[in-house]
């Protein structure tokens, strides 16, 4: 079993998880997990300065079962 957990602002990063769980798949199951930050702006400017000031974001929680 594979498991691809990741974030995506814009949906990159998302289509990037779809093309590699497309590909794990003939080895066996996969599953796909998005990271869903509950305090992410949307602005840029915000965003660059919470990262200057090592802020970390809220992340929603998610359950697994590995």
């Amino acid at each position: 079993k594979s498991i691809i957990i990741y974030f995506s602002y814009q949906g990159n990063t998302k289509k990037v998880a779809e093309i590699l769980a497309e590909s794990l798949s003939n080895q066996g199951p996969v599953e796909q997990i998005e990271l869903i930050a509950l305090d992410e702006s949307k602005y840029f400017l915000v965003q660059c300065r919470r990262a200057f000031s090592h802020v970390r974001a809220k992340i929603k929680p998610n359950k697994v079962d590995l």
